[in-house]
């Protein structure tokens, strides 16, 4: 293939991409409807106080707090299971735990969480309770640190039957654009030329990864033939001078580490 006409595909179909996520985006984001009759599908589980935190002074702040760690979990069926790897390389249903959510403090602080909701954060770094916190100096420099619920013996999870009430306007178009996109994108025979349009720096770093492994083993390869025969000497490749030389050192310095 040309590499104009590749760069111009690679184009398109991150074009695709942008336009599917866009097209997700109004979905999701789609005015919903109030139902004459509401209906049940399935069921929900979620966290709630238990009797001791409800007789607290600071329920109410406690309740607010666990809104940013709630986990709201759905299924048809009055058992929630999860699939988990057996012998052989099969997999089975078993019922799964229900845990709290552990978000980023970045994304908390960006939420807007107040100072109260922050003394019921637990964190292993930093002294959340502090109303004297650098909530800048966080979200700019600490953004992959998770924190937890600091009183979890005071919840437990509940379930209850799902009601709908509304439901989201149904538009054709959209969903018939986003299947026509899903299929290009997902379904057809250029997976290759997806995953390196959209993915193309892991794409490139695999690459190198693997130029590296094959010079490596050409190296290794060219050392045991000029040492089992010297007369081949005129048959190596140029580089083969240079990777001898830091080579040879390499084992110079690491024989003065080890000698006294």
């Amino acid at each position: 293939m040309n590499s104009d006409q590749q760069i111009k595909n690679e184009k398109w179909i991150r074009s695709l991409y942008r336009e599917l996520q866009d097209l997700i985006e109004r979905q999701q984001n789609t005015p919903k409807v109030k139902l004459d009759e509401p209906f049940q599908r399935g069921f929900e589980r979620f966290f709630v106080l238990t009797e001791e935190a409800l007789r607290r002074s600071d329920a109410q702040e406690m309740e607010e707090a666990l809104e940013y760690f709630q986990n709201y979990q759905h299924c048809r069926k009055g058992i929630f299971t999860g699939r988990y790897w057996k012998s052989h390389r099969r997999k089975a249903k078993a019922p799964t735990e229900h845990f709290l959510v552990r978000p980023h403090l970045v994304r908390l602080l960006k939420k807007g969480i107040s100072q109260t909701s922050l003394r019921y954060v637990s964190s292993t770094r930093y002294d959340l309770s502090d109303r004297f916190i650098n909530r800048q100096a966080l979200m700019k420099y600490d953004c992959r640190h998770r924190v937890r619920f600091r009183y979890p013996k005071l919840i437990h999870s509940q379930m209850q039957p799902h009601i709908v009430t509304h439901l989201p306007l149904y538009d054709r178009d959209l969903e018939a654009r986003i299947e026509e996109i899903q299929k290009i994108l997902f379904e057809g025979s250029h997976t290759a030329l997806v995953h390196r349009s959209l993915h193309w720096r892991s794409w490139k770093n695999y690459e190198e990864r693997l130029c590296e492994r094959s010079s490596r083993e050409d190296f290794k390869s060219q050392l045991e033939d000029f040492l089992n025969d010297h007369s081949s000497k005129a048959r190596l490749t140029r580089a083969f001078f240079w990777l001898r030389c830091f080579y040879s050192a390499a084992m110079h310095a690491r024989t003065m580490r080890i000698s006294p």
